[in-house]
């Protein structure tokens, strides 16, 4: 445990909309704490144990998360513009919404990108345990829902979203994850 601008760090804390901009919290536990709508942009949170913590619509642009474990963690609506989540565990995050816009996600566990469509959408998968997650834009779909919506005959974007599809799932199965 320690105090960081009036807030005490530890495992399950009440930080939610926390002013911890900038902070030093490299290796810190905060297993399932409360960090919704906090502002930690440019925060160093490398290694931090994140793991089913609450950081939806927190800012988290420029954060490092180098190596933190955010397995179950809420990032749904966060802003992740330009944070560092190379070799982070994201395995059952919640990213529906966030935008991970010029995110660094290499050799990061439990996600991986798929590429930008016309719309310069960029289509992500998550491992869950019940199977995958696919992120693009503002759509957060299973595997089913996906095929259920894309391959609608009253869908009407880009032609190339099946064969998306259909790499998703040779990879996805390529990486042993469940569909």
């Amino acid at each position: 445990m320690m105090i960081v601008n009036g807030y005490t760090i530890k495992p399950g804390a009440n930080l939610r909309v926390a002013d911890l901009r900038g902070v030093d919290l490299y290796s810190a536990d905060l297993r399932g704490a409360d960090l919704s709508a906090a502002d930690l942009s440019t925060t160093n949170l490398s290694w931090a144990n994140l793991i089913g913590a609450d950081l939806s619509a927190a800012d988290l642009r420029g954060v490092d998360l180098y190596s933190a474990d955010l397995r179950g963690a809420d990032l749904s609506a966060a802003d992740l513009r330009g944070a560092d989540l190379s070799w982070a565990d994201l395995r059952g995050a919640d990213l529906r919404v966030a935008d991970l816009r010029v995110a660094d996600l290499s050799a990061a566990n439990g996600i991986f990108s798929v590429g930008y469509d016309s719309r310069d959408y960029e289509f992500f998968v998550v491992q869950h345990r019940d199977g995958i997650r696919i992120k693009a834009g503002c759509r957060w779909f299973t595997m089913k829902e996906a095929q259920e919506h894309w391959l609608s005959s009253s869908y009407e974007g880009p032609p190339t979203i099946k064969a998306r599809l259909e790499f998703i799932i040779q990879e996805v199965q390529h990486r042993g994850w469940k569909l």
